[in-house]
């Protein structure tokens, strides 16, 4: 008794002509629940099955509770997206973090397609399926990151892609965390978050990863053009280039190299411009590798084939 007077009310999600009552382990809610059950088929089917009174709570609350699962913060999300339209709003609103992923969840747990298709139109300017939106994305993504560690962010979506199968994010989510160094990932919560066979998978594409990075700096060889004003100059120059950018694209070789002005002294312009091809088509290469390093077969694999990738890792 004294638990549920402890009970913590947040003050717009408590109306006082509210129909049901739903608590979790820490808060409560009093909603309405006709919005509720035409927004989403689970709390519809919920809603439709009787639920005992007690003398009691109908005395506090004129409903007994109905009691969820999921952690207070989620709900008041959800519930907060749902009786108040300018709390999650589409791209480029901006949105907390913890908020897109705990309304991903809660609209794929619970069948809220408009909000669940929201909150994956937030996620997909940070984690997107061109290399174009990519290198676009620190200045288009309407996500704020309430934690300025990378790699603790990039695990919480990952975790969350896989729980909801938001296959058109996956291979970028992956990516995004094996651009970190190895040690921060495994030390960090999310990690321990991911199923084994999630783990495995993201293990392998590390790898896989890591031995494509290695020869990703190879742009930067000489292009060997017939057109090169001085052969033997640019020959020698392009391989003290290459030699000491061996280890630039360790973890990132999506990262940008803006070194061509530099570069620009020791060769001909024929040779830079060269480079500069080189470089273009290998990163393209590199992304459209992504997929395949990490056992999708694209960017965007349907429901299926990642099914069928998760079994085939296992």
């Amino acid at each position: 008794m004294q638990d549920m007077l402890r009970m913590e009310r947040f003050p717009e999600l408590w109306f006082e002509d509210g129909n049901v009552v739903f608590q979790t382990e820490t808060a409560e809610f009093r909603v309405y629940r006709g919005i509720l059950a035409a927004r989403s088929s689970v709390f519809r089917n919920m809603l439709s099955i009787p639920h005992p009174r007690s003398s009691f709570t109908q005395a506090i609350h004129d409903e007994q509770p109905i009691r969820l699962p999921d952690s207070a913060q989620e709900i008041r999300s959800l519930f907060s997206a749902i009786f108040d339209s300018s709390f999650f709003e589409r791209p480029p609103v901006k949105a907390r973090l913890s908020v897109v992923l705990a309304i991903a969840r809660m609209g794929h747990k619970y069948d809220i397609a408009y909000l669940l298709e929201r909150a994956l139109e937030h996620l997909a300017i940070s984690y997107p399926r061109t290399l174009d939106n990519w290198d676009k994305r620190d200045y288009t993504r309407s996500i704020i990151h309430e934690v300025k560690l990378g790699v603790t962010n990039n695990l919480c979506v990952l975790n969350t892609a896989l729980q909801i199968s938001a296959t058109t994010i996956l291979p970028a989510a992956f990516y995004a965390c094996a651009r970190r160094d190895l040690k921060d990932v495994l030390d960090n919560r999310g990690w321990c978050e991911l199923g084994e066979t999630h783990k495995r998978q993201f293990l392998l594409g590390y790898v896989k990863q890591t031995s494509a990075c290695k020869a990703f700096h190879r742009f930067l060889r000489w292009p060997e053009d017939e057109d090169c004003q001085e052969p033997s100059k640019c020959e020698r120059k392009s391989r003290v280039w290459e030699a000491s950018n061996e280890d630039w694209f360790d973890h990132d070789p999506l990262e940008i190299w803006d070194n061509w002005d530099k570069m620009a002294v020791d060769l001909c312009g024929v040779c830079v411009l060269g480079c500069k091809e080189q470089y273009l088509i290998a990163r393209q290469e590199f992304w459209d590798s992504i997929p395949e390093l990490f056992g999708f077969s694209g960017w965007g694999a349907s429901e299926k084939e990642m099914d069928q990738t998760m079994a085939d890792s296992m």
